[in-house]
């Protein structure tokens, strides 16, 4: 009877960190901001980022401005596309916390382009990307500051069949397709076959107000820095800039990508597909559960196995 009853106490745990899952993966990446003297900047980005969530639409996407000049502030924000719209403003909502929140500044080496008067910050989380300027950012393309990430956990034993295949799949097919989408929304994921068993999943972005020629160089040059990134050898990595961003694994990463044409529909098929998931998972325990009780009673030693983690690494 105590068996059952850890069984149902292990399950219910289960079901509580799956469904908690999309909340807690949520991570923050990266940012950068610059802090600003004037007091009617500073209350204008205040009052600017705590509305950016209200305002985001179910694209995920939001972009606005408050005040006028000298102290005009412009934002802009942009949620993964298989987020659910709930998640998106939650991550906007960290988001413009942390950078309402900014008072000393923290700038990028190696940009060119910086300028201290232009007052500006930018943070990326997992799910979002939120950025604010003194400059006007709407159909503007944004190549800098950009932020590297990869895998550090496992590289390709084949790196230029892993390289090849990596281009073909997000230079030729993701990103021109993700390009084509329209002032909505421009994304695309997808997944090929890479060497040694190795598949690739990935996608690209870009912020919806650019043009079709603009989100393709923005990703092509996003593409172009995979070198500098990552060098073709780990099987995970992603480049983020404020205009465009696109990350690859070996493994599935992304969720139900909304079907906005039916929302209704759309929840009810995350929700079965999350529940099923769940009690996949659970009868996968019990079954393992029975499984290492028997063995234990055979041999008293521990499984030797290790978890098997993603870990970031950035320039």
């Amino acid at each position: 009877m105590g068996v059952f009853r850890s069984l149902f106490f292990l399950s219910q745990v289960i079901l509580i960190n799956l469904l908690s899952f999309t909340v807690s993966s949520n991570q923050m990446i990266d940012y950068f901001c610059n802090n600003s003297s004037s007091n009617t900047y500073q209350t204008n980005r205040d009052t600017l980022l705590a509305s950016l969530s209200n305002k985001t639409n179910k694209y995920g996407y939001s972009s606005s401005s408050e005040g006028v000049n000298p102290d005009t502030v412009h934002a802009m924000a942009l949620c993964r596309a298989d987020v659910e719209l709930d998640t998106c403003r939650e991550c906007i909502n960290n988001a413009t916390a942390m950078l309402g929140s900014c008072r000393v500044a923290r700038v990028p080496t190696g940009w060119p382009e910086y300028d201290p008067n232009d007052m500006e910050g930018i943070v990326w989380y997992d799910y979002c990307m939120v950025r604010y300027s003194r400059k006007a950012m709407e159909g503007v393309l944004a190549g800098d500051p950009r932020v590297y990430a990869w895998n550090v956990q496992k590289n390709a034993t084949s790196v230029e069949p892993f390289k090849d295949a990596l281009r073909n799949l997000l230079m030729n097919d993701l990103r021109v397709r993700a390009a084509k989408g329209g002032t909505r929304r421009k994304f695309d994921s997808g997944n090929a076959p890479g060497p040694d068993n190795i598949p690739i999943y990935a996608f690209t972005q870009c912020t919806p107000d650019l043009s079709k020629q603009e989100c393709e160089d923005c990703l092509q040059q996003a593409i172009e820095d995979i070198p500098n990134c990552c060098g073709f050898g780990p099987v995970g990595g992603r480049v983020l800039k404020p205009s465009c961003n696109f990350r690859y694994e070996n493994a599935s990463f992304l969720m139900v990508i909304p079907d906005l044409g039916n929302e209704n529909n759309t929840r009810t098929r995350t929700i079965i597909i999350i529940v099923a998931s769940v009690t996949t998972s659970v009868i996968f325990v019990i079954v393992s559960f029975f499984i290492i009780l028997r063995l234990r009673k055979k041999n008293q030693g521990d499984y030797p196995g290790k978890p098997r983690t993603y870990v970031e690494g950035k320039f």
